[in-house]
């Protein structure tokens, strides 16, 4: 067994990394009755976890940290030390339950899957995920019973769809498309810093006989209120069709065939458009924030072209550069599944911060003009996050995943 000093800092933050995310839903009545009998016990602490996976997580954890671990212990004695001078109820509650906020942000904090930084837009505060070492769900993350569903969420100024990858459990005789509607509300576009756009005010049905999808808007709707906003909802319903392989929308307004946008007129129906050979950019929601990657609404005609631009900002979009302007290289594609980019000698890779999301920009796009994979050689470092240079990497499943709640 390896001794605590033998760890590298480098190696405890790998090893972290590959720790289960550590959630807890209990009601805090229950959470203070469950500390309360340990405490009439007198046993000494007993942690309380909603699985074996990650009671393993705690137990290595607390190898690894006696830093922690002499926190907890001076937590436990002066928590019981509080709750023997307490005189009532409420005041031992509310201790207990500040306990068990204190674990919960401690457990967060150092959660591998997402630790979490606060930045500030304005007088809200938010809540960013950043350590993962990726941004993206791929074939390792998704679990057999899961299904994959990717949402086009409007930024805030409807200027671009920013795509939102979720995993739901799969049920018995529900299609994909019933597993799409009922987690539209469950979306927290605000929080993630975005428009909030779902569910739709719409109302939905889809013909399976026909794969046609019936979308019902109430009069007054908003979705042709400007370019913007017209220009945000086709590329929603192109986006849903395309990911739930449905291949019309009808539309009208409260039963009346037709839907009427400010540019277009009344449309009618809509049949989704091949939307590929985009390149992937970093948008910010707030200032230090991680980045979404986001592909800009122009094509290119090869991935070497697609790669040269993605040097450049989209000042008109909010889009930044996702690789360095001064980053030179060459593109290889020796099959029809495989690109290589050789980085040339002396190559910089700018921000550490940022290569493993630049990695992951130059991995979508690659995806966006069907490739499977991509390797990086010559790099002046070994590895980015998860990416080990001069390796073959498999292409995401999908963009930007986020967490929500079952």
């Amino acid at each position: 067994m390896v001794r605590k000093s033998e760890w590298s800092d480098n190696q405890l933050e790998e090893l972290l990394r590959e720790m289960p995310k550590i959630e807890d839903h209990r009601n805090p009545r229950d959470i203070y009755q469950n500390i309360e009998s340990r405490l009439k016990r007198r046993k000494k602490k007993a942690w309380v976890v909603p699985s074996v996976a990650t009671a393993a997580a705690f137990l290595l954890f607390l190898l690894l940290s006696p830093t922690l671990t002499n926190w907890q212990n001076s937590a436990d004695q002066s928590m019981e030390s509080t709750n023997e001078s307490a005189g009532s109820e409420e005041a031992k509650m509310e201790m207990s339950m500040m306990k068990e906020n204190e674990e919960v942000i401690e457990e967060e904090t150092n959660d591998v899957a997402m630790d979490s930084v606060e930045v500030s837009d304005g007088d809200a505060t938010h809540k960013s995920f950043v350590a993962d070492s990726h941004t993206a769900l791929y074939e390792e993350d998704i679990m057999e019973d899961q299904e994959v569903l990717t949402f086009a969420i409007p930024d805030k100024n409807a200027q671009i769809a920013v795509p939102v990858s979720i995993t739901v459990p799969k049920e018995e005789g529900k299609t994909k498309f019933e597993l799409f509607t009922e987690a539209m509300p469950k979306l927290k576009e605000e929080e993630w810093g975005l428009s909030e756009y779902y569910p739709l005010n719409a109302t939905l049905e889809y013909n399976e006989d026909v794969n046609e999808l019936l979308v019902d808007v109430p009069e007054g709707h908003y979705y042709g209120d400007g370019a913007a906003s017209e220009n945000a909802f086709k590329k929603v319903l192109n986006d849903s069709l395309n990911m739930l392989n449905i291949d019309k929308v009808i539309l009208s307004t409260e039963g009346n065939r037709g839907i009427m946008l400010g540019n277009t007129g009344v449309l009618n129906e809509y049949t989704p458009q091949v939307d590929t050979n985009h390149a992937y950019y970093f948008y910010y929601p707030f200032e230090g924030s991680v980045p979404y990657l986001v592909p800009y609404l122009d094509t290119h005609e090869s991935l070497e072209e697609a790669l040269e631009a993605m040097k450049n900002d989209i000042e008109t979009h909010g889009l930044k550069a996702s690789i360095p302007s001064n980053l030179e290289f060459e593109v290889d594609t020796p099959t029809k599944e495989l690109i290589v980019i050789r980085l040339e000698d002396q190559s910089e890779l700018g921000d550490s911060s940022k290569i493993t999301y630049m990695v992951e920009a130059i991995l979508l796009t690659a995806k966006d003009f069907d490739f499977k994979k991509v390797k990086i050689e010559n790099a002046p470092t070994e590895q980015a996050g998860k990416f080990v240079f001069n390796e073959e990497w498999k292409v995401p499943v999908a963009p930007n995943k986020k967490y929500i709640m079952e």
